[in-house]
């Protein structure tokens, strides 16, 4: 499966989606405790999809693949709706790639599928329905979650291990979080996962404009490059097993393999290609240079 598997027609609009900036001090090399986010409940409508088949829709904003599009989606906006992997990418969407900061969400309960109606008007929650409808805010898109009552929000939490720390917020509380440009510091440039705990996969780049943008992984580097490679002045990431920083196009990528910490198809990055083969033979995942993989998705931005 080649990397191209991340991106179908939908790639062009979610790489026109606003990012958000972080200019940070140097990156901790302490090893993280890494935790593998493989249990149930994780990343509904959301994955990996065959190189080659059809209707491949992926997020408009961060570019995870969306198994169903009309699950999660953003509408009364240009061009829409525009599909969504998680609910946290729909309200950053709404902040960031309109000119109003509104736009109506659409999203569903992650227990009874039941749906949720949310109208976002200048950057703050219109309405809600139904009212009581919350956000278990996960950190990471296939963490951030949906429900139409906090009584869905505390089972799904008590049924789920990965959940039992993570908070409920209201979808009001969420929007005034990501409408601040401080909560955006310690968070992806580009999907708006939280960067602690994802050290050994950050990928790291400084701008022409002397700015740093951190990613939580090599998948939103990859498109946070394609948005702005002529503002790109070098990159950089942490080595999986290290956390010891390289140049970005000396690495060895391990792409779709199945220790997930945060974006899907998870990447890894390593300094030397026998380690990311060793990986590879134990956790799956086919490997690439950076170059390889950023001709991949760009010849299926010509193509699609």
């Amino acid at each position: 499966m080649k990397l191209i598997t991340l991106v179908g027609l939908a790639v062009v609009c979610a790489l026109a989606a606003g990012c958000g900036e972080r200019e940070a001090e140097a990156p901790s090399t302490d090893q993280p405790g890494q935790e593998t986010q493989t249990d149930a409940g994780m990343g509904q409508g959301m994955g990996a999809k065959p190189s080659g088949e059809e209707g491949v829709v992926c997020c408009h904003l961060c570019g995870m693949f969306v198994s169903d599009p009309e699950r999660i989606q953003v509408r009364d906006v240009p061009v829409g709706p525009w599909p969504q992997c998680c609910p946290v990418c729909a309200i950053v969407d709404v902040l960031e790639s309109t000119e109003t900061g509104s736009g109506t969400i659409i999203a569903h309960d992650d227990l009874t599928d039941e749906r949720i109606e949310v109208k976002v008007e200048a950057r703050q929650v219109a309405s809600v329905e139904p009212e009581g409808a919350v956000v278990l805010f996960g950190g990471s898109c296939v963490m951030n979650k949906s429900f139409v009552t906090m009584e869905n929000a505390e089972k799904f939490k008590a049924d789920t291990d990965w959940a039992a720390d993570k908070p409920i917020k209201s979808w009001a509380e969420m929007v005034t979080m990501l409408a601040s440009k401080k909560s955006r510091v310690d968070r992806c440039a580009v999907c708006t996962a939280d960067l602690t705990g994802h050290e050994n996969t950050w990928f790291i780049a400084m701008t022409k404009d002397k700015k740093r943008k951190v990613c939580c992984c090599a998948h939103c580097g990859i498109f946070l490059y394609l948005k702005e490679k002529d503002n790109i002045k070098n990159m950089v990431t942490a080595d999986y097993g290290t956390l010891e920083y390289m140049p970005a196009r000396d690495a060895f990528y391990v792409v779709g393999h199945d220790q997930v910490t945060c974006c899907v198809p998870a990447t890894a990055a390593f300094a030397l290609r026998e380690d990311a083969e060793e990986f590879a033979a134990a956790h799956g995942g086919n490997i690439y240079t950076l170059d390889e993989a950023i001709a991949n998705i760009e010849e299926v931005m010509k193509t699609e």
